[in-house]
């Protein structure tokens, strides 16, 4: 029997944070119910997905506070009873005009949406022939709007971060590869330097298929990292788990391409690990 060597996850920000598609969140939801302990976020996933969630608190807390009370006062409305939900439809449609104008990510939809949700089903709960106070509801809104950020930061804070600082050589050699967004060329390098310093496999999950996973092969095939959705991830691991050590398997590539050599030059020079 191959002697097991040890594989992790490093998980890109798409892993941690909503996703639109209920059958997406469904699979990110199964891979780190099984596999959690195995996972890591790199220090740039983690720095650039609480700039997200902090950003769109921000803006949503913002337009709540600013727009809020002027809202309801252009609809003579001074305080709220059940029959005020379809109000809110218009509030929260210029909000989500406002976002698609200026092509936000995806969380400050996100935030919003719960926002929406709960505000609709807050007056819709207000017993017949009762009156809110409009301030009260305000309150109790910017309440369940910090609720909010803190549930969809839980998943970071469950999550082991790995601070790395990924090479410039490394970081050069994935954006030959064919990355370009730079955030997804730090989280690259970060989980390719983690494998070759520390010797580990690491499978990449992402859902990004723009961006990443249509590179899949190059980067599999020059910078050694496995790249998959997390419906695969699993499977990955099992099968890179009977390879050789990463620098083993790199070192008995042969021959190399020209692509490959350069790639062991940058892990020699830039970690100081000889896989050529």
């Amino acid at each position: 029997m191959p002697t097991q060597t040890s594989t992790c996850f490093f998980l890109d920000i798409c892993i941690l944070l909503p996703q639109t598609l209920n059958i997406s969140a469904k699979a990110c939801e199964d891979f780190l119910k099984k596999n959690r302990e195995l996972c890591y976020i790199s220090s740039s996933v983690y720095t650039i997905a609480f700039k997200m969630l902090d950003d769109a608190f921000d803006w949503v807390a913002k337009e709540i506070q600013e727009n809020f009370y002027p809202y309801l006062q252009k609809h003579g409305i001074e305080s709220l009873t059940c029959r005020d939900a379809r109000v809110f439809e218009g509030f929260f449609s210029e909000r989500r005009s406002q976002l698609t104008a200026i092509k936000s990510p995806s969380m400050y939809f996100e935030m919003l949406r719960r926002m929406e949700h709960w505000t609709v089903a807050q007056i819709h709960t207000i017993e017949l022939g009762r009156k809110i106070n409009v301030e009260m509801f305000l309150t109790a809104l910017l309440s369940e709007l910090s609720r909010v950020y803190e549930s969809l930061k839980a998943p970071l804070d469950a999550i082991e971060v790995k601070n790395i600082t990924p090479k410039d050589e490394i970081k050069s050699q994935v954006a030959l590869q064919g990355i370009r967004k730079f955030e997804d060329i730090d989280h690259l390098a970060s989980a390719i330097q983690f494998q070759f310093t520390n010797n580990v496999w690491v499978v990449f999950v992402t859902f990004d298929e723009k961006h990443i996973l249509s590179h899949q092969r190059r980067l599999l095939d020059v910078c050694a990292l496995h790249c998959c959705k997390p419906d695969y991830a699993m499977d990955y691991a099992r099968d890179v788990s009977r390879e050789k050590t990463p620098i083993q398997y790199y070192l008995s590539i042969s021959p190399k391409s020209s692509q490959q050599e350069s790639f062991a030059k940058a892990i020699e020079s830039s970690l100081h690990v000889s896989i050529k």
